[in-house]
């Protein structure tokens, strides 16, 4: 027979592991709940659909929240202690008119490492998830256009994964102008329709790997050739850095891949437009 003799040191140490081994019991004992220490996760919902009201019921495997009628512009919010193992999974149906759509609001593998508080708009064409915003001191971008078209009034459409600026009319020689923050992964991109007479071009006025290090303050300048944009300083004549010309309108230009784009899950491009 084989006797094991304890150590000492061991022996005086054996409350320290009774506690670790109780915490542990504690953290993954599989017919517990969750500490109360454990983080909540806060989820909140926004009706986005331009007037109808939204019903909105969601569900986990263990978990019926019920049906909730969401008016426009208001929202609908739970919170929730995912799991350690990263799987929890809250589903959701979307009702109105008569339509009825449904979505994972939150796929822990997708989610969970993003942080505790989500925020989703609900559109027609898609949610989108609404990222943090970017600290106040965070530079803002100002890009202005100016209408060098030679006569004709401008129309101006420009647009963002999550933003529609909507539509301006620029008469000659005047501006339109929007400032934003661009992200900090260099993926921030707005795109712009040009209308005048019966012409209709597309350009990505701000695209964020191209234009980011340039600096803060984008000028350009539409003519019936292509957008130029101007710097401060050049030799060149009227301070023109880069001409672009309009790219041909296709099929598969950014309007009109602009509701499966917009759908997509991404980080948004930008907070705080102005």
């Amino acid at each position: 027979m084989t006797i094991l003799l304890r150590n000492p040191a061991s022996m005086r140490n054996s409350p320290k592991l009774c506690v670790a081994f109780l915490i542990m019991v504690l953290l993954f004992g599989p017919s517990h709940g969750l500490p109360p220490f454990w983080p909540r996760t806060d989820l909140t919902m926004t009706n986005n659909l331009g007037g109808p009201v939204l019903t909105v019921h969601c569900k986990s495997k263990d978990n019926d929240l019920g049906v909730h009628m969401v008016a426009a512009k208001t929202d609908y919010h739970f919170s929730f202690q995912p799991n350690i193992w990263k799987t929890t999974l809250f589903f959701c149906s979307f009702q109105w008119n008569n339509q009825v759509k449904r979505f994972d609001i939150f796929d822990a593998p997708r989610d969970q490492d993003d942080g505790y508080k989500f925020n989703w708009t609900i559109k027609p064409d898609g949610p989108c998830k609404l990222g943090k915003k970017l600290p106040p001191f965070w530079p803002r971008t100002d890009l202005t256009m100016t209408n060098n078209l030679g006569g004709p009034v401008l129309t101006v459409h420009c647009k963002s994964k999550d933003n529609d600026l909507g539509v301006h009319m620029v008469a000659a020689k005047t501006d339109y102008h929007f400032s934003f923050q661009p992200n900090i992964w260099k993926t921030t991109l707005f795109f712009c329709s040009f209308q005048w007479n019966n012409q209709v071009k597309q350009f990505d006025i701000f695209d964020a790997p191209r234009d980011q290090d340039d600096g803060y303050k984008f000028n350009w300048t539409i003519k019936p050739d292509g957008p130029c944009k101007l710097g401060e300083f050049s030799e060149s004549k009227d301070g023109v850095v880069s001409l672009a010309t309009f790219p041909d309108i296709h099929p598969d230009s950014r309007e009109a891949l602009w509701s499966t784009y917009s759908s997509k899950q991404h980080e948004p491009t930008t907070t705080g437009i102005s």
